[in-house]
């Protein structure tokens, strides 16, 4: 296997690893996966990561191009609920300092960290998108989130 992924024999590399078993094969399948994540062939990268027990790196790999269904698939199929916990809010907190805070929404309300998608958008100042957030799913602080605002706008 070695041989074949100095030569770039990618093809080569993954029919020997097949035909291994997992403890042998097992130092050069991420290896495999993260060359197939690089050229973009994601199932390939996919079911490399999964034979190498790196699920989170397949859940990650999905969650980075946007296949929302595929990573939650993976994660539900692989993952204790603590785990897809912490990897959702890893990524969404990654999301958020890129500026991709749609992405990063979806990634919190995924696992119901409503709040922290509204202190994203606070500290973003988007109100409106605050707003939104706070009357759809904290009715309870729609008075206090509005003079909240008021008293920042003023301040400006």
């Amino acid at each position: 296997i070695d041989a074949a992924m100095l030569a770039k024999k990618w093809s080569k590399a993954t029919v020997i690893a097949d035909h291994l078993d997992d403890e042998m094969a097992s130092p050069y399948l991420t290896k495999l996966a993260k060359h197939f994540l690089s050229t973009k062939s994601y199932k390939e990268a996919e079911k490399y990561f999964l034979k190498a027990n790196e699920q989170n790196e397949a859940v990650l790999m999905y969650i980075d191009i946007g296949h929302w269904n595929q990573a939650n698939a993976i994660a539900r199929a692989y993952l204790s609920e603590k785990e897809i916990h912490s990897v959702t809010i890893k990524q969404a907190k990654q999301m958020e300092e890129k500026g991709k805070y749609h992405e990063a929404e979806k990634l919190y309300l995924s696992v119901g960290e409503t709040d922290n998608v509204i202190h994203m958008y606070e500290r973003c100042r988007d109100f409106e998108k605050m707003i939104e957030l706070v009357t759809q799913h904290r009715t309870d602080l729609v008075q206090s989130t509005h003079l909240f605002i008021a008293k920042q706008l003023e301040l400006e």
